[in-house]
């Protein structure tokens, strides 16, 4: 598995509602046969299954600058980039997507000018709910698209925050968007309506990664737990 994660891969973990199953999502190349490779997981059934898959616009070619994938909707996404040096297309750039229940991938499109103005690192997020990317740019900003409303392409809505390296968290009930100031190792505020910054007191020197939770319970297979005795 080591040697497999070192070379060109991407995963990440969802829940299959139809199932009512949890899955660990691993796709690959073999670069013997030049095939693509998919693994899942099943805590269900605490089991593997592999098949070729076809991955549309051959993504394990490219960046895959959202590692683990996000999951959102009932579906896994990475947001996909042309690899610099490669006369990059600003038009290159896509969320792959894979469904958990139908189990296939499909392409959601981002808008063109996140390339444009792109410099990494960059970010895939959920924020309110709703599918969000997120990188520094080249004016020492922190750009944040959010996508209001999923699947449709007008509603992508752009933040430019004055901060370089801004980690969202948290989209408040008011819109105010709520991130960490990596370079001043501080919690911070973007009022999204007067475009005020707040930095809080407190710093967390020595910490640079947060997340949000939901707290919840998950039952483990018997068998699994059978295995650790």
């Amino acid at each position: 598995m080591r040697k497999l994660l070192e070379r060109s891969a991407m995963f990440g973990f969802g829940y299959d509602a139809s199932e009512d199953d949890y899955l660990v999502l691993l796709a690959w190349k073999n670069t013997r046969e030049m095939e693509d490779y998919l693994g899942l997981f099943s805590l269900r059934t605490n089991s593997w299954t592999n098949s070729k898959v076809t991955l549309p616009n051959d993504p394990l070619k490219k960046r895959i600058i959202s590692l683990p994938g996000l999951f959102l909707n009932g579906a896994i996404h990475w947001w996909i980039a042309p690899c610099f040096g490669t006369g990059m297309d600003v038009g290159g750039s896509i969320i792959l997507v894979f469904d958990m229940i139908e189990r296939h991938y499909w392409e959601m499109p981002v808008p063109k000018e996140i390339m444009t103005n792109y410099h990494p690192p960059g970010a895939l997020v959920e924020l309110g709910g709703c599918l969000a990317i997120c990188f520094s740019n080249f004016d020492k900003k922190t750009d944040i698209w959010i996508m209001k409303e999923y699947r449709v392409q007008s509603s992508w809505t752009a933040y430019k925050i004055p901060c370089f390296l801004f980690r969202p968290l948290y989209l408040s009930n008011d819109g105010d968007i709520i991130g960490f100031d990596m370079l001043k190792s501080c919690l911070a505020k973007y009022n999204v309506n007067n475009g005020e910054m707040l930095q809080s007191c407190g710093k967390f020197c020595g910490l640079n990664d947060f997340c949000m939770y939901t707290e919840s319970l998950l039952a483990l297979p018997d068998d699994f737990m059978e295995g650790k005795e």
